[in-house]
């Protein structure tokens, strides 16, 4: 069994990093054909890359013998593909991808750091009613659109997970928090990279300098996250 999870390790970051090369290809050089656009296209590459993930993970341990860290990374996963699939394929509803993004970090969060479980739930739901409250009054003086809402307690709910990633990894200091951190950080510098790209992208500056790194922004989103989860799916190896 010890051997089956290795060879299969190394042959899921083989074809994860084959469908990285592919996809990042085709977003630098677009291709023109039907068959392309058809089959291989640069968003389902991307979304089977994050499934793969998934799966990378739930290998790692038997399903009917699992560690408490182990379910979490698993859970976080899951969540993790269901959003991708609402960017990625079905294109509709960011509100709610962005809305699951926000459970996979507060599982993340509780991943990192053990104990008090409810009493930090509490403390999410307390910040997302305040972060609400706080976007109805900001909506009286102008027009706020729900994703800066989501965005911000998303954000926030990041902040946490990664200080708790920290935390834990100047605690353990062994490979799986290392991973863990890592992965935290390349997801970090994906939504910076996101969150770049949206302003961009709404109108609020202009110029041909902007355009460029608009276009750099949107590469360097995947070029951060496909790494990022991969690592996490990792970090449930020994």
């Amino acid at each position: 069994m010890v051997k089956f999870n290795i060879y299969f390790k190394r042959f899921m970051i083989l074809i994860i990093c084959l469908l990285y090369i592919s996809f990042l290809t085709i977003d630098i050089f677009p291709w023109d054909s039907n068959l392309a656009s058809n089959y291989f296209n640069s968003n389902l590459l991307k979304f089977l890359s994050i499934l793969l993930c998934f799966i990378t993970s739930l290998i790692a341990y038997p399903i009917d013998n699992q560690p408490r860290n182990i379910f979490l990374l698993q859970l976080g996963l899951l969540f993790t593909v269901m959003a991708d699939y609402i960017f990625l394929i079905y294109d509709a509803d960011y509100q709610l991808a962005i809305g699951l993004f926000s459970i996979v970090q507060i599982i993340y969060s509780l991943r990192y750091r053990r104990g008090e479980e409810l009493k930090r739930l509490l403390k999410y739901l307390s910040i997302f009613f305040i972060v609400l409250i706080s976007f109805r009054i900001g909506r009286m003086f102008c027009p706020l659109d729900f994703l800066i809402f989501m965005g911000i307690f998303y954000l926030i709910c990041f902040l946490i997970s990664l200080k708790d990633a920290i935390k834990l990894n100047k605690i353990l200091q062994e490979d799986v928090s290392r991973r863990i951190v890592s992965g935290m950080v390349l997801f970090f510098l994906c939504d910076l990279s996101l969150g770049l790209n949206y302003l961009l992208t709404e109108g609020y500056f202009n110029g041909i300098l902007v355009d460029k790194i608009k276009d750099l922004a949107s590469l360097s989103v995947w070029i951060f996250y496909l790494p990022s989860q991969l690592l996490l799916s990792l970090s449930g190896y020994i």
